[in-house]
């Protein structure tokens, strides 16, 4: 039998991976929206949106029958594909858009000379 210990990390370890799955998907909307923003408006940003969805009410079923209230699993779920998303978002769109247009960023002054 399994000692009390156990079957709670077994049951939270259960109640994260969906978890796991929301912030893999999240990231990589995020992703496709910073680089390529027309690829989320077809059957590829359905389908993301769909495991999205799938994975936070996995997450939060799971997280019930762990003993967690339903409100702390919503929260956690907002919360992490919240912050999941501003972080990749906001460095492609760091490096894509306020950098690029920095002027003078990498100055050449100089020109090239024969050997």
């Amino acid at each position: 039998m399994a000692t009390r210990t156990s079957r709670r990390t077994r049951r939270s370890r259960r109640s994260t991976e969906p978890l796991g799955l929301v912030t893999s998907v999240v990231g990589a909307c995020a992703l496709l929206l910073g680089t390529a923003p027309a690829l989320l408006q077809g059957a590829l940003g359905m389908l993301l949106l769909g495991f999205a969805l799938i994975g936070a009410v996995t997450h939060c079923v799971s997280a019930v029958r762990a003993g967690a209230p339903l409100w702390r699993a919503i929260i956690e779920v907002v919360l992490i594909a919240g912050i999941t998303f501003a972080i990749v978002f906001g460095v492609i769109w760091y490096f894509t858009v306020y950098l690029a247009s920095q002027p003078g960023i990498m100055p050449f002054t100089g020109t090239p000379s024969a050997p």
